[in-house]
C-alpha cells in the first residue's frame, strides 16, 4: 500500500509551509491594513484608534502585535494539523479495508503525534487566551 504523505518527512515539510503561509499572511494582512487604513474613511477611523495601541512606540510595547502574530501563527498550524488529519484518516481507513495490520498500527501511532500536537496548540490557544481575556485554559468547560 503507498501511503499519499510521507510520513518521516511531514514534519519538516509541515514547518515549511507554516513558515511560508505564515509570513504570506502577514505580509498580506499588513499590506491590506495599510491600503484601507489610507483609502477608506473607516480604515483612517481605524488607524486612529487602533494604531497606537499596536506601535511597538505604545505603552504596551511590543506585546499587542506579537499577540497578534501569534494568532494567525496558531491558525495557521492549526489549518495544517486539520490538513495532516485528512491524510491520516484516509491512510488508517484505507489500511482498515485492506486488512493490512502493519499499516493501521502505523497509522496508530502517527495519530499519537497528530492528536499531541493537536492537544499541546489548544492548551496554548487557550492559555494565551486566558491571559487576555477571562476564558478558561486547557482543561476548562469554557476552554
Amino acid at each position: 500500500m503507498s501511503s499519499a504523505v510521507d510520513w518521516s518527512t511531514e514534519w519538516l515539510t509541515s514547518l515549511i509551509w507554516i513558515v511560508g503561509v505564515f509570513v504570506a499572511s502577514a505580509i498580506g494582512c499588513a499590506a491590506l491594513i495599510a491600503l484601507l487604513s489610507r483609502y477608506t474613511v473607516w480604515g483612517r477611523q481605524f488607524r486612529r484608534l487602533a494604531f497606537p495601541y499596536f506601535s511597538p512606540r505604545g505603552g504596551a510595547g511590543w506585546r499587542p502585535l506579537l499577540s497578534v502574530l501569534l494568532v494567525l501563527l496558531l491558525a495557521i498550524a492549526s489549518v495544517r494539523l486539520v490538513v495532516l488529519q485528512s491524510y491520516y484518516f484516509n491512510g488508517l481507513y484505507t489500511a482498515m479495508q485492506e486488512m493490512d495490520a502493519a499499516s493501521f498500527w502505523q497509522h496508530i501511532a502517527i495519530f499519537a503525534v497528530i492528536a499531541t500536537t493537536w492537544v499541546a496548540a489548544r492548551c496554548s490557544s487557550s492559555t494565551f487566551s486566558r491571559h487576555s481575556s477571562s476564558a478558561g485554559g486547557c482543561g476548562s468547560p469554557t476552554g
